[in-house]
């Protein structure tokens, strides 16, 4: 018993000496979400949202959530930053495909913030990934990052990383509909590192003032300052995603989904992501999404306004050969917008569109056995 209070000890002195390292940016641990208006309003999602959603941005969060896509779908988003004069952007673009053995996705997005309040500097990703459904209930993912960052009198860099990820349905709770878990570890690899950028700590530092009288027998004066230091490697190696979705009620007309995330980059960081989703007939939705960064909040980088989404779902039909070929002469779009006020001070607006080509199959195939009666020719 006394050796494993020890151990525990030992740990948690071990983990206090490694938080006081933890030094990212000002949003570093979820800079890649800035360019979907999808993840801005859904809560980041492990999940899929309360309201299940699964595009080529969902591998992000997890890449197992676009395992039970059936159509090719395609992603464009893009998200202004506006912060006292200063302007920002961030945009992406993504494809899921799914084959019989698996689904594939790849996805890339750029992020160029450089406003006092949230400096992540510039930024290109690109992301493959590959998911598939497991069983009924269980689905599968694994992605490879690859970036470089520069530009804007920093220092470049660059990252490569695997994300792991897995959803679990467990169906009817109760009252509880379309329960899920989710789980994902991120930036396993080479993070951006020594970029100069500013982290989200200050710290104090003594300074000496020569006395620039050269007959003068004064000292040199000497004071402390308060200064802010370059942000360590972001985003943090090991980050742990868990989380749970579903929906609060589900009619005909109307419904209404919930997720719930943690995730804690290493151990040194916690953050939470709660969302509400709202639907009508399957083609308006609602979202509302509130972020908890504690290591942020502790350093006074206070980001507590939540962030608002809107999308709509319509059908439509084409007449090209080329998608009557394929079965794409019915297909789906979705139209999302999003607003989020960043740390009192930065505005973000964030709109994008999804094209599912085609219609999703929601009907078992229907099987009729003939049984020939003897005798007949």
């Amino acid at each position: 018993m006394k050796k494993i209070l020890s151990m525990l000890t030992a740990g948690i002195f071990v983990l206090s000496a490694v938080s006081a390292d933890y030094n990212p940016p000002v949003m570093g641990e979820n800079f890649y979400e800035l360019s979907s208006p999808r993840q801005l309003s859904n809560a980041n999602s492990s999940t899929g949202g309360g309201i299940f959603y699964e595009g080529p941005d969902s591998i992000l969060v997890n890449p197992a959530l676009t395992a039970g896509e059936q159509r090719v779908v395609l992603n464009l988003a893009n998200t202004e930053l506006f912060a006292s004069g200063n302007y920002g952007d961030a945009f992406q673009l993504g494809i899921t495909i799914p084959f019989k053995w698996a689904v594939l996705t790849g996805y890339a997005n750029g992020v160029f913030s450089n406003s006092d309040a949230m400096k992540v500097g510039n930024s290109f990703n690109i992301k493959g990934a590959l998911s598939k459904q497991i069983s009924d209930r269980l689905s599968l993912g694994m992605s490879l990052n690859v970036g470089v960052f520069g530009g804007s009198g920093y220092e470049d860099s660059w990252d490569l990383f695997a994300n792991l990820g897995g959803l679990y349905s467990v169906g009817d709770v109760g009252f509880l509909k379309d329960v899920r878990f989710g789980v994902a570890v991120s930036n396993l690899g080479k993070p951006f590192s020594k970029t100069e950028l500013p982290g989200i700590r200050t710290a104090t530092r003594v300074v000496t003032i020569p006395n620039e009288d050269p007959e003068s027998e004064e000292p040199p004066v000497t004071r402390e300052e308060t200064y802010i230091p370059n942000a360590g490697a972001f985003p943090q190696i090991g980050t742990l995603q868990i989380g749970a979705g579903a929906l609060l009620l589900s009619t005909e007309y109307v419904k209404i989904g919930a997720s719930l995330d943690f995730t804690t980059p290493l151990f040194q960081n916690f953050i939470m992501d709660a969302g509400l989703q709202f639907s009508i007939k399957d083609m308006l939705f609602v979202s509302v999404a509130e972020k908890l960064n504690i290591a942020e909040i502790a350093n006074g980088h206070k980001d507590f306004m939540p962030s608002f989404g809107i999308s709509f779902k319509f059908d439509f039909s084409t007449s090209l050969d080329y998608a009557q070929r394929h079965g794409w002469n019915q297909s789906e779009m979705t139209i999302t917008g999003a607003y989020k006020n960043f740390y009192n001070s930065v505005h973000g607006a964030s709109e994008g569109v999804d094209l599912y080509l085609g219609m999703p199959d929601k009907e078992a195939p229907v099987i009729n056995i003939i049984f020939e009666e003897e005798g007949a020719e």
